[in-house]
């Protein structure tokens, strides 16, 4: 078996969106890119959704 493998692509402006309200409230975030992940010769496919993390203060929020 043959895995495939593909990024999802993110959007920018929802990135930058992002980024201004982070930066307003000094909160620090990364965003993890989604993929899509394919068997090879079959109709079987994974998709993993992007992932955004937020760190305030000590807590960690995380948005599928």
């Amino acid at each position: 078996m043959k895995y495939i493998v593909e990024k999802l692509t993110k959007s920018e402006e929802l990135e930058s969106k992002i980024k201004v309200l982070c930066s307003f409230k000094s909160i620090k975030f990364n965003i993890k890119q989604g993929r899509i992940i394919s068997i090879e010769n079959t109709n079987i496919s994974f998709i993993v959704p992007h992932k955004i993390i937020l760190d305030i203060n000590k807590y960690k929020f995380y948005f599928v």
